[in-house]
This record gives C-alpha cells, sequence and structure tokens, in this order.
C-alpha cells in the first residue's frame, strides 16, 4: 500500500500487520480460490516513498511525479517519483546539470541503456529457456532438481555456468548446501560481497523470497564466509550476532 502516511522511526520501518491484511485480502478478492492468510506469509519489507508535499492533500492525492529544484546555492536535487522510474530520473538531472554547467562543452551521449549486463547477452527469451534446460541437465548430474536451473538462470545469466563450474568442483553429500556455498563464493569474487547479509539480501534476494532456505542454511554460509575471508575470532562473532 502507498496511500498510508508514516509518522514513524524513519530507520526502523517494519511491515505492519495491517499492511500484511491489506495485501492479503487484496489477492483473495482477486484470486478467490487461493484463500491466503497470516500464516501463508514467508516475509516481509518496507520502505517510504517520499512525495512532494502540498498543503491540505493527503498522501492518496498527492502526485507521484518527479520534481527537480534548485538552492540557492546551486544544489540540484530530485524529489517525488517512482523506483521503476529511477534511470529516467537520473537522466534527466544529468541532463539538467548539464545544461546548467557543461552546456559549452563536447560530450559523448549516455551509452547506459545500451549495455548489457553481466551475463545477460540473450537475444531473446528463447535463448534463456535453453540456458534453463542446460543447467538442469548440469545440475542433474549432481542430483540438484526442481527449479534450481530456473533460479541460477534468470539470476545469473550465462554467468550460473560459472557457479556450477565451482560447485562441480565442491561437492559433499550436501548438494543443496553445495550449491547456496557456490552462490556464496560467486558473491564474493564476482559481485564484492564482504558479509553475508551482502549476498542474502543485496546479491540474491532470498531473505525476501525463500527465507526458509536462508533459515536452514544460515549457519553453513556464515563459516563459509569466515573461512574464505579469514575472519578473526570477533569478526565471526558479530556476523553471528547480526
Amino acid at each position: 500500500t502507498t496511500d498510508t502516511d508514516y509518522k514513524g522511526d524513519k530507520d526502523n520501518v517494519i511491515a505492519t500487520k495491517e499492511d500484511v491484511l491489506y495485501l492479503l485480502n487484496a489477492t483473495n478478492e482477486t484470486f478467490p480460490s487461493i484463500l491466503l492468510t497470516l500464516a501463508d506469509v514467508e516475509s516481509s519489507w518496507a520502505g517510504l516513498r517520499p512525495l512532494i508535499h502540498e498543503e491540505g492533500k493527503s498522501a492518496s492525492e498527492l502526485s507521484r511525479k518527479d520534481e527537480i529544484f534548485e538552492s540557492e546555492t546551486g544544489l540540484i536535487s530530485i524529489a517525488g517519483g517512482k523506483l521503476t522510474g529511477y534511470r529516467k530520473m537520473a537522466e534527466r538531472v544529468v541532463d539538467k546539470v548539464i545544461d546548467l554547467h557543461f552546456k559549452d562543452q563536447e560530450l559523448e551521449e549516455c551509452k547506459t541503456s545500451g549495455l548489457t549486463l553481466p551475463g545477460g547477452d540473450f537475444q531473446n527469451y528463447s535463448e534463456v529457456k535453453m540456458l534453463e534446460t542446460e543447467l538442469a541437465a548440469r545440475l542433474g548430474e549432481l542430483n540438484l532438481r526442481g527449479n534450481e536451473a530456473t533460479y541460477l538462470a534468470h539470476l545469473y545469466g550465462h554467468q550460473a555456468n560459472i557457479i556450477v563450474d565451482y560447485l562441480k568442483k565442491n561437492m559433499t553429500e550436501n548438494p543443496e548446501c553445495d550449491l547456496m556455498l557456490a552462490q556464496a563464493w560467486f558473491s564474493m569474487h564476482y559481485e564484492m560481497s564482504i558479509y553475508p547479509l551482502d549476498f542474502i539480501i543485496r546479491r540474491s534476494g532470498l531473505l525476501f523470497f525463500n527465507r526458509p532456505k536462508i533459515v536452514r542454511w544460515l549457519n553453513p554460509i556464515i563459516e563459509f564466509f569466515a573461512k574464505e575471508l579469514r575472519w578473526s575470532q570477533e569478526e565471526h562473532t558479530l556476523q553471528l550476532a547480526l
């Protein structure tokens, strides 16, 4: 829900029971046969959307449009908008800065919209499905089934093969845990993860979308980070507390 005014601690924003029930009820009304309850919720998270204040208007009445402001000191700020439009918002700010301060210079056109993300060199979705099939075959040889191939293909693209290559060389009697640690290894060596939270929240999203798996393998993940990064006992204790 985006129409709830928030006046609490901005450093400790949580999804309230009312928020959760609002979303469950909306889902149940749309899909009557699902009958979701609070017991079906695996995890939750919440954030705040900053809207541009207008006197006398409630949150639901305020515009979601972003606006650029320039202060007397020359500071350029942007406010409002939506997360889905963050690239366009950034483009508008950069264009504004160029118009104000770099208009006389010859600058290259922005290229970021045409860059391919690592592992994302697919021509079409058929190639994604082809990668899923290839990964499923490789994982099957290592006694891993289910939707792991789909998960890896969609999260890592062709870089998933790097993970499977590492996995193949570091198998134990617990393939599911091994796959988790292979992803942790990849996050450290290819995605600059320094702490377990970097991996389980900011790289994989597993804490949000598959909390039971994280609960199951959290200790091995922490032990793996400790070994790979040669933590002191003090650092090890601190990470366990987090």
